[in-house]
């Protein structure tokens, strides 16, 4: 992101039941970083995420002052569209209160945060922070792709939504794919998907 800079945010610790400070990111290393099966859906001490949400709105605002695009906001956040129809839209959900987050979603429904929270997943927030920033930097770059595959499987009848996010050396830094079963959403996508490029383009800049 040209000129961008992270705001400040304060990192706050949270204490467990010994009066010890929880390392979140770092809890169950004996499970390969999965928490108990208790852990699901248990979220505590939610307003560790704010700085993420603090984070999601300086990029917002920073995008929309510095890139060619036109804003819309939303009861929750905003949406960024590129003057170029080949570059990705940006979507910013936000969730203020006590439990803080924000969502990004590129192009047709990519999610920048793919994180939910919770105390099995065990997110540091500033993981997230860097993975947000990281993402949103190969969306303006025109590293994101996203298509359908259909019978490409197990089945002729399969049809799968497909993305690929790759970094700047080019090579793939995350991908992955859902199923789609549901003949109406079926249409709908391949309707939306014949819209879309290969590759989204990368974003430009505003004139000043």
């Amino acid at each position: 992101m040209i000129d961008y800079v992270r705001p400040a945010v304060v990192v706050e610790d949270y204490l467990d039941r010994d009066g010890s400070v929880i390392p979140y990111g770092r809890r169950w290393p004996e499970n390969g970083g999965d928490g108990p099966d208790e852990t699901y859906s248990v979220t505590q001490h939610t307003q560790r995420f704010r700085p993420l949400l603090v984070v999601a709105q300086a990029i917002l605002e920073h995008l929309a002052l510095t890139y060619d695009v036109s804003r819309t906001d939303t009861p929750t956040g905003a949406v960024l569209r590129p003057a170029d129809p080949d570059a990705a839209p940006l979507v910013f959900t936000f969730t203020e209160g006590d439990e803080p987050w924000a969502q990004v979603r590129a192009g047709v429904d990519h999610e920048l945060v793919v994180e939910c929270g919770c105390d099995h997943c065990d997110c540091d927030v500033l993981d997230l922070v860097d993975s947000l920033e990281e993402s949103v930097d190969a969306v303006l770059d025109g590293h994101l792709s996203e298509w359908l595959n259909e019978g490409e499987r197990y089945d002729p009848d399969d049809l799968f939504v497909v993305h690929q996010v790759r970094g700047p050396d080019g090579e793939t830094r995350e991908s992955g794919s859902s199923e789609v079963t549901d003949e109406d959403a079926r249409e709908q996508l391949r309707r939306r998907y014949a819209q879309v490029p290969e590759r989204w383009a990368p974003w430009s800049l505003r004139r000043r």
